[in-house]
């Protein structure tokens, strides 16, 4: 099944959602390939890679082998921290040259398959059970590369002012796209991140989301943690430097969620 993590803005908490969502279904026995399609290369960063490959580099030679790199799972949320032997993470990670796609591309018939083509030819929806997509702050190539090939669309979004700003235009893009290309397409739902429950303003915003997205929105809700920031600085996932934090048991909630809507099926 492959998920695409969208926003068109940038830091809203789609990078971490998707490195430790990825890490948290691992743990619960799924096969699972996160795939960095952002330039900036953040999601590859969070498990201390640093790359020379990229989407784009398959994209310019189809027959190079794919950059996949295992991460090592381990059962944190249980008593053992032993290594979870059902359930892998691998990481497709990217690079700064993936910038060039977009200028490259842009008057190539069928760019907007491109990412689609290196899944099929790999087999990969095969290979995995979940493959999930960290989209780039923006609605361009790689965006729509990613929805073109996505199954559903899971929109992240901050409980922050100005958070439900240009959603209209994010619900348009995808739904012109579930349109013209990709009939499949549908969004699952909408993920309040960074929420601070202290803050009253944090409560006030997240209440006008549930409100406008009612029958669209996780119950999740990730909370705001400094670890975060620390985890992602030491190149690891908040389940490997502070196992036991609230943030991590947050994860491990919309993992589940993603399992019990249907959206993910369970292997554990």
């Amino acid at each position: 099944m492959v998920i695409a993590f969208v926003n068109h803005k940038g830091g809203v908490g789609k990078t971490t959602t998707v490195a430790h969502t990825g890490y948290a279904l691992a743990m619960n026995g799924l096969r699972v390939l996160v795939v960095d399609c952002d330039a900036q290369a953040n999601l590859s960063a969070h498990f201390g890679i640093r790359s020379t490959d990229s989407l784009y580099s398959v994209f310019k030679n189809p027959t190079a082998p794919l950059p996949m790199i295992n991460i090592p799972v381990h059962s944190f949320h249980t008593n053992s921290s032993t290594p979870n032997a059902n359930g892998t993470l691998d990481v497709f990670p990217s690079h700064r040259s993936l910038e060039n796609a977009d200028s490259e591309f842009a008057s190539l018939d069928g760019r907007e398959y491109l990412l689609a083509e290196v899944i099929e030819r790999a087999h990969l929806q095969d290979r995995y059970d979940a493959i999930l997509l960290d989209c780039p702050p923006s609605l361009g190539l790689m965006t729509t590369n990613a929805l073109t090939v996505a199954r559903y669309a899971i929109i992240v979004m901050q409980t922050e002012f100005f958070a439900l700003d240009g959603i209209a235009a994010l619900y348009d893009k995808v739904n012109a796209l579930k349109k013209r290309i990709n009939k499949r397409l549908y969004i699952a739902g909408v993920l309040a991140t960074m929420h601070d429950k202290r803050k009253a303003l944090h409560k006030q915003i997240l209440s006008a989301i549930q409100a406008e997205f009612h029958d669209t929105i996780f119950s999740s809700v990730i909370r705001s943690s400094v670890a975060f920031a620390e985890s992602s600085a030491v190149g690891k996932t908040i389940f490997q430097y502070q196992p036991g934090s609230p943030a991590v048991r947050d994860y491990e909630t919309f993992a589940h969620e993603l399992i019990e809507k249907g959206i993910l099926g369970a292997k554990i």
